[in-house]
């Protein structure tokens, strides 16, 4: 979430950060709003309730009707008392409301699109011409129901729509492709992690679930707990409400967990086969989606939804900058497959 200050320093380019990825600019407005009346109460709240302070003393050592006029006063006094710390809670309360509707400041140059508008910015390889060779290549599911290593008809029948069971090669390949990412990523200075996979209400407002995408989580009500649809959830919260010394540089982790997501609003577009890739992004930095850059061994290809890291031996394949149409705030699920987006390079 965007600081505060940040916003009162320079709100027009929130706006057009905003106005970028088709989002509402106007809520700037009602949270400087909000924040200046909030800062307004507590003032008159903190002066006032110094003024009850005081007028306690006055009350204890005052007798006869000097007293009773100064209680009537106390009275009025504390009344007020009541009524700024109220505004001023208020106030606060959406202020923080609006500030979880508003995606950090999407840097210059970074292209305005929608999913199927992107910007190539690298091709390596040549696509292959399955046309002209007479071959027609099978998606990732077909392979893997004809392998064994899927089933999605078991999984509907235990668990309904979109679930699945990996078997045999299967399990055993997500669980390579794990550790190899992780691996991967701790090469590149990042701390694996493990995260909980349910979390505080606060958290998942923090890393903004509970408000446009409260329809997307689950929640335990006995327990006033959520189900975290992404690791990400729980790693904005890891440090949450400490103050970091950050002058070794960022602090990197790369998390692994089961998401619960019921992907509201997704019904009936074309999202058949079992894929997912996150990002979770530096604050205040929108053009790389939290991407860094990787050493010679390795391959930046960016998705719908932040980047993901591929071995040099990843086939034909083209990376894309991100969108701002991807607010960093709540990275959105990506439909490109696992590892990279590719162009004509489907494994047969």
């Amino acid at each position: 979430m965007i600081d505060i200050r940040d916003l009162r320093d320079d709100p027009d380019r929130v706006r057009t950060s905003q106005q970028a990825r088709g989002e509402d600019s106007s809520v700037v407005d009602q949270v400087l709003s909000a924040d200046e009346t909030h800062r307004r109460a507590l003032a008159e709240f903190e002066t006032a309730r110094a003024e009850q302070k005081a007028f306690g003393k006055k009350v204890a050592q005052a007798q006869g009707e000097e007293k009773q006029s100064l209680l009537a006063q106390v009275k009025d006094l504390a009344a007020r008392v009541k009524s700024l710390d109220a505004q001023a809670q208020e106030a606060a309360t959406a202020r923080e409301e609006g500030m979880r509707r508003i995606g950090n400041v999407v840097m210059d140059g970074v292209p305005v699109g929608g999913e199927d508008d992107f910007v190539t910015l690298e091709e390596v390889g040549t696509p292959r011409d399955f046309a002209a060779e007479g071959f027609e290549p099978r998606d990732h599911l077909a392979l893997g129901e004809a392998l064994g290593a899927i089933d999605m008809a078991r999984g509907a029948k235990v668990s309904g729509a979109r679930f699945y069971y990996l078997l045999g090669d299967g399990a055993r390949l997500e669980q390579a492709l794990m550790g190899l990412a992780q691996q991967m990523a701790q090469e590149e200075g990042f701390v694996p992690a493990i995260v909980p996979n349910l979390v505080r209400p606060e958290t998942m407002a923090g890393a903004g679930f509970l408000d446009a995408h409260a329809d997307e989580v689950y929640r335990l009500e006995a327990d006033d707990l959520y189900l975290i649809g992404t690791s990400e959830v729980a790693l904005a919260g890891l440090h949450a409400d400490e103050i970091l010394d950050l002058s070794d540089g960022p602090l990197r982790y790369a998390a692994t967990s089961t998401c619960y997501r019921r992907e509201a609003g997704s019904y009936g577009k074309d999202t058949k086969g079992i894929f997912r890739c996150t990002s979770s992004p530096r604050p205040r930095c929108s053009s790389t989606a939290g991407s860094r850059t990787p050493s010679p061994s390795t391959r930046t290809c960016s998705g719908s939804s932040g980047a993901c890291w591929t071995p040099s031996s990843c086939p034909t394949g083209s990376s894309t900058s991100p969108r701002a149409t991807s607010a960093v705030r709540r990275p959105v699920s990506s439909t490109a497959r696992p590892g990279c987006r590719r162009r004509g390079s489907t494994a047969s």
